[in-house]
């Protein structure tokens, strides 16, 4: 399928070769442009953004250091819980009936 509308297509663009090259060159750089004009729009919200919530935070009364200490115990806390839940479905299905199983479904 694919092989054919590789066939097909440079044939129907030297068909229609002016109007074919002026619509694709159109939208290339259309596209282009609306890519580059959301990147350099996404970088100065960013930096915007970075600016003025460095000024609130600065001021801010109740401020609390977090240790990394916290971080680590969380970590090890998620691998724990994601150990013990893969290990309870693990053994679930190494005693389950393949044969009652399949009948339920």
């Amino acid at each position: 399928m694919r092989v054919n509308q590789f066939k097909i297509a440079p044939r129907s663009l030297l068909k229609n070769s002016s109007t074919n090259l002026i619509n694709i060159f159109g939208v290339a750089i259309g596209m282009t442009a609306a890519v580059f004009i959301l990147m350099i729009r996404n970088e100065f919200s960013f930096d915007r953004y970075q600016l003025l919530a460095n000024k609130r935070l600065e001021n801010l009364t109740y401020r609390i250091h977090i240790g990394s200490c916290i971080f680590i115990v969380a970590s090890c806390d998620a691998l724990a819980i994601a150990r013990a839940s893969v290990g309870f479905q693990a053994i679930k299905a190494a005693l389950a009936n393949p044969v009652r199983s399949r009948r339920i479904e």
